[in-house]
């Protein structure tokens, strides 16, 4: 027997030396059966598995997942998966019902994906039903129908093509194409520059003083409403005349209409009667109520009051006759507020000019003088009030009471009168009754912009004032008996 032979057969079983030919083939045989069974058994076992992760409805009876599920076609069984570079597209890698990572990505991808940087963002391996899966083997799917459950930290540095449901809380950084469904209710912090090209259909009421920011042009389409005029116009009276001018005076009531006048105001003593008989009261009353088209304001006198025999009887009169009288006239442009109390005190704020009515009175004290500093302090308060009250929304005050004499009991309110108009700074008027001519004077009562107007008794024509704030001087006076230079 030759060496290696020999050394054969010292390592072998003796049986297996000693035993015939046909036995030792059988040997050979089995074995190499067992070895192609081995085989065999592996091909079916990767096969079978192929098909597991080829198809979503397997998977998910295998994992007990429960989301939506999209069939796969028989085509998909038979892809090669190694080919990776033939089967990626412009789709995603993988489906999230196939496989998804547990943990986002850090930081956006920049570029659309593909098979390489898609797989290298993903874990390299994902155990399932205790098998081993290499990403790299696995095709394109179809893209997921629902978002991940975990989305980037850091936003997409391309936009999805689909809007998002729930919109962000921070504004974005370009402005859309396309408006807004629902404007905002809040106005913008910062206005436009140019006019909105549509008006709006319906007219609010006018604000009382201009916009902060006017535009330098004019407008496409014109307001609805022509701007509110800045020019006011009122005349102004005291007492009456002798009778036989009684019908000048009605024909000066009659045709305060016809130069565009706002107002008139009576400054008082339109009793003539001694005894304050209170025919007095209600024919006056009607001579003005049916005789004049505008407005009508009546500031009480020392006559129709205080000089009467009876002060207490005469005042129910006045107030009988001329409370709220100007709502004759009803409705008119003049919101007019008065004093809880003390109606007869009165104010009312048009065009940016602030008129205020007190009671101011001469003649004989009714009661002591404690008496009459309380009826001072009132009108004090109501003048400081709605001072308060219109603060900001007026460039010029106009008062008018019936007395000026600040030797006497009315000095308090003078001197107060003084001393808020000092504060504001503004230009105001005082208009008061007197038996002399028509004066104007300035710097009264420590204020310099503030001008005592004395108003002529009886006098005809009625006195004529225009105030235009566009002016230097934003006063004037027609039909006076001088001439007025500030």
């Amino acid at each position: 027997i030759p060496f290696e032979s020999q050394r054969w057969v010292n390592i072998s079983p003796k049986w297996l030396n000693e035993a015939p030919v046909w036995i030792k083939s059988a040997i050979v045989l089995s074995s190499m059966a067992t070895v192609f069974s081995v085989v065999f058994l592996i091909v079916i076992v990767g096969l079978s598995a192929n098909h597991v992760f080829s198809n979503p409805g397997s998977s998910q009876a295998a994992s007990g997942f429960t989301g939506p599920v999209e069939e796969s076609s028989k085509k998909e069984t038979d892809r090669d998966f190694g080919a990776l570079g033939d089967t990626f597209s412009s789709r995603p890698s993988i489906s999230p019902f196939e496989l998804s990572t547990f943990m986002p990505s850090l930081n956006p991808s920049s570029e659309w994906p593909t098979p390489q940087n898609v797989l290298s963002n993903l874990p390299s391996h994902h155990q399932s039903n205790g098998l081993s899966l290499n990403l790299t083997s696995i095709s394109s799917g179809e893209p997921s129908t629902v978002p991940s459950p975990k989305p980037t930290i850091s936003p997409s540095l391309i936009p999805s093509l689909i809007l998002t449901t729930h919109p962000t809380y921070n504004p974005s950084n370009y402005v859309s194409e396309v408006p807004t469904t629902s404007p905002t209710s809040l106005p913008s912090e910062f206005p436009v520059y140019q006019p909105t090209r549509v008006p709006t259909s319906q007219i609010e009421s006018p604000s009382s003083f201009p916009t902060s920011f006017p535009i330098s042009f004019p407008t496409s389409f014109p307001s609805y409403h022509p701007t509110p005029p800045t020019v006011t116009t009122f005349f102004v009276t005291a007492k009456v005349p002798e009778e036989e001018k009684m019908a000048e005076f009605k024909q000066e009531l009659s045709t305060m209409h016809d130069h565009e006048a706002d107002f008139f105001v009576h400054l008082g003593d339109f009793n003539q009667d001694k005894t304050c008989n209170e025919t007095s009261y209600a024919t006056f009353s009607e001579l003005l109520r049916n005789t004049s088209e505008i407005p009508v304001f009546v500031v009480p006198g020392d006559n129709e009051w205080n000089d009467c025999p009876e002060p207490r009887k005469a005042w129910r009169y006045w107030e009988r006759w001329f409370f709220d009288f100007d709502k004759h006239w009803s409705p008119h442009n003049l919101a007019v507020s008065r004093q809880n109390n003390k109606e007869e005190n009165f104010s009312f704020l048009y065009k940016r000019v602030l008129f205020i009515g007190v009671r101011i009175v001469g003649g004989a004290m009714v009661t002591d003088a404690d008496h009459w500093e309380t009826v001072m302090n009132s009108n004090i308060r109501w003048l400081r009030t709605q001072l308060q009250l219109y603060e900001g929304q007026f460039e010029m005050m106009i008062v008018f009471g019936h007395n000026n004499r600040s030797e006497n009991q009315n000095r308090i309110f003078f001197v107060a009168l003084g001393d808020l108009v000092d504060e504001i700074q503004i230009t105001s008027l005082y208009f008061h009754e007197s038996s002399d001519t028509f004066q104007v004077t300035k710097r009264n009562f420590g204020a310099p912009d503030l001008y005592m107007v004395r108003v002529q008794a009886g006098r005809l024509p009625f006195v004529k004032v225009t105030i235009d704030l566009r002016q230097e001087t934003p006063f004037t006076f027609e039909n006076t008996n001088n001439t007025f230079s500030p």
